[in-house]
């Protein structure tokens, strides 16, 4: 029989297998309650959603405001470069941690193709769980379009033109998407 060292001692099976599975189980809850976490903070942040299909390569940026006069600048905006293509694409803009945009506008291309169009199927934000949905073309009733959008023979094509040699594509959110948005966010007093 083997000696043992006076501070060895012999741990049942039995117990080896509850501290195995008590570990585990300890892991687990811990990575569960972090991605918990991780997605709590997801739903915090306001998200606009575009879903469109464009010709050609393209940039896309959304502007907002913080408070309803305010007028709109670079600080706070978001760009994303789309690809073309003949399917529907969705670009997603996260807005920062906190910020509830007051109105938004969007800028439907950077570069000055004098024939260029774009489907837009639907303009969409999110705030924790709450959704403002403009499918097939309800977003319309939310933007005045500026003279550089021309909308086709179809409800949802748009063609983009240089109007007096400037081309500066625009969505600019009007009082109804104001009043929506105002409506997405709870009052402060609620927020946790």
């Amino acid at each position: 029989m083997a000696t043992m060292h006076p501070l060895q001692f012999k741990i049942p099976a039995a117990i080896k297998s509850f501290l195995l599975f008590s570990f585990l189980f300890f892991c687990a809850n811990l990575l569960l309650s972090c991605n918990g976490n991780k997605a709590q903070k997801q739903q915090n942040h306001f998200k606009a959603s575009i879903d469109l299909m464009v010709y050609r390569d393209n940039s896309i940026q959304l502007f907002y405001v913080l408070n309803a006069d305010d007028s709109y600048n670079e600080a706070f905006s978001l760009r994303r470069n789309i690809k073309a293509s003949d399917k529907m694409q969705r670009l997603v803009f996260e807005l920062p941690l906190g910020v509830k945009a007051k109105n938004i506008r969007i800028d439907l291309g950077e570069h000055g193709n004098e024939n260029d169009s774009l489907q837009i199927q639907n303009i969409r934000f999110e705030y924790k769980n709450r959704v403002i949905n403009g499918n097939n073309g309800l977003y319309k009733t939310w933007f005045k379009f500026n003279p550089n959008v021309i909308q086709g023979k179809s409800k949802l094509r748009f063609h983009l033109k240089k109007v007096n040699g400037i081309f500066d594509p625009q969505l600019n959110g009007n009082r109804t998407l104001n009043a929506k948005l105002v409506k997405l966010f709870p009052p402060d007093i609620y927020e946790k």
